[in-house]
């Protein structure tokens, strides 16, 4: 196992085939690849700087026992801050599985969600178990889910104004003082109903 200690610096290329230990702080400023090993920071309060000219190139795993920062500064016009780039094709041939996130709480039954980029640029978020969609948000910014849509209920007086809210903008309340389809409402009634912005008043639908 190598290891860097605190104040470490590598300039050039380093490529290392086993695991690499970090400790405080590690300035990168060539390209630092590993080949078929892990880079693990040693403690919670260790610090991994990687400045704009250096790339990490990971053959293994990163394991951050504290936080992580990305500060990253191409220009500022034609990239991102954080990139995920690949064809991880669990989802199928053109998907790129790009993230899972995993509960260890004592007791979690559902402890995976799984998100995806698909080839034709929706995003997607897979069950648990990895066996459903539950979620879609196409290129074109259609959002699909494969249950019901709840919204949460509030009164009337909590509403932004019509205006406020714009036009197709939607609500529930439980005060609502009108059952008239299309008509504007108000509070100060006793009726759970939906409500829509038409961009000057709130009315029932």
């Amino acid at each position: 196992m190598a290891k860097l200690n605190s104040g470490t610096r590598v300039y050039g290329n380093a490529v290392i085939d086993g695991n690499t230990t970090i400790g405080s702080v590690g300035a990168i400023s060539g390209q630092f690849h590993t080949i078929t090993g892990n880079i693990r920071q040693a403690t919670s309060g260790g610090i991994v700087y990687i400045n704009t000219t250096g790339n990490v190139l990971l053959g293994g795993n990163l394991f951050v026992g504290g936080g992580f920062a990305n500060i990253f500064s191409p220009s500022i016009s034609t990239d991102s801050a954080l990139q995920i780039v690949g064809n991880v094709a669990r989802g199928g041939a053109s998907y790129h599985d790009f993230l899972r996130v995993t509960s260890t709480a004592s007791g979690a039954t559902n402890p995976n969600k799984h998100f995806r980029l698909t080839g034709a640029g929706n995003i997607e978020i897979v069950n648990s178990a990895y066996s459903s969609t539950i979620f879609s948000l196409t290129d074109a910014g259609v959002l699909i889910v494969t249950s019901y849509v709840k919204t949460g209920s509030t009164v009337f007086a909590s509403l932004p104004t019509a205006a406020v809210a714009g036009a197709g903008a939607r609500a529930y309340i439980t005060d609502g003082n009108s059952l008239v389809f299309g008509g504007a409402v108000a509070g100060g009634g006793a009726n759970g109903i939906p409500v829509y912005s038409d961009g000057s008043a709130w009315r029932v639908g």
